[in-house]
């Protein structure tokens, strides 16, 4: 008798494991079609408004402001390419596509103008001290000596007394200019201006009016969609 009442059991958790089995197969059938039917949704979106997503993006680049006099500028600003370096001192990537410039610079000479934008997230306030010191340090003609130091130097080690010392500022009218943070309502308008230029993040580089992002390299390297370019072949494809 126990015997058959437990082969009963058995036959009644298969029945109902295969109910179940057939109804959260069902289930999953459904939630398929309706993402692939979602995904080919959104690529027919995508398609049918592709024209007016390349037209936001080039607008987008026609809002950032080009080089002018108020930029920290390596080289001749007349020079037949110019370059807009929106970057973060700390940014391990921003650190790297310096590395790159300084190839780019060694490379095309004075046929490249370079302006520097500091650019960083607003959730990463302990940026700002390093920003306010090198516009302080620009105010007396050392911006680019502050750059060189912040960029040479490893994260962990970032210290503004220290490159202060090292670059030979007037002590007093830089402790002034950070205690009354002159340069702060410039640095947040030109967070603001970049972001509402479609800037979002660390490097991001304009060469005359082409938009990259990301730390490009110097040389042409193998992208998933194949071969891509350096920044050495974009210049030179400006200089043509």
């Amino acid at each position: 008798m126990k015997i058959k009442q437990a082969i009963i059991f058995i036959f009644l958790m298969l029945a109902v494991f295969t109910i179940s089995f057939f109804f959260l197969a069902q289930s999953n059938i459904k939630i398929y079609s309706q993402n692939k039917k979602s995904a080919s949704l959104e690529k027919q979106i995508l398609d049918a408004n592709k024209d007016n997503i390349a037209s936001a993006k080039a607008e987008s680049q026609q809002k950032i402001k080009g080089i002018y006099s108020g930029d920290h500028i390596k080289g001749d600003i007349e020079a037949p390419v110019q370059i807009i370096f929106y970057g973060d001192f700390y940014d391990e990537f921003s650190r790297d596509f310096q590395k790159t410039l300084q190839q780019a610079q060694q490379e095309f000479g004075d046929k490249i103008v370079i302006a520097f934008r500091n650019f960083y997230s607003f959730d990463k306030p302990f940026v700002k001290p390093l920003v306010l010191a090198s516009e302080c340090a620009s105010e007396q003609n050392k911006f680019w000596e502050f750059y060189d130091d912040a960029f040479n130097t490893n994260q962990l080690d970032l210290d503004v007394n220290r490159i202060v010392s090292s670059i030979d500022l007037e002590q007093n009218k830089f402790n002034q200019c950070i205690k009354e943070e002159m340069y702060n309502d410039e640095i947040v308008a030109g967070l603001k201006n970049a972001s509402n230029s479609g800037i979002y993040g660390s490097p991001t580089v304009l060469i005359n009016n082409e938009l990259i992002i990301g730390a490009r390299p110097f040389d042409d390297y193998q992208g998933k969609d194949g071969e891509m370019e350096g920044l050495k072949s974009v210049i030179q494809r400006h200089l043509q």
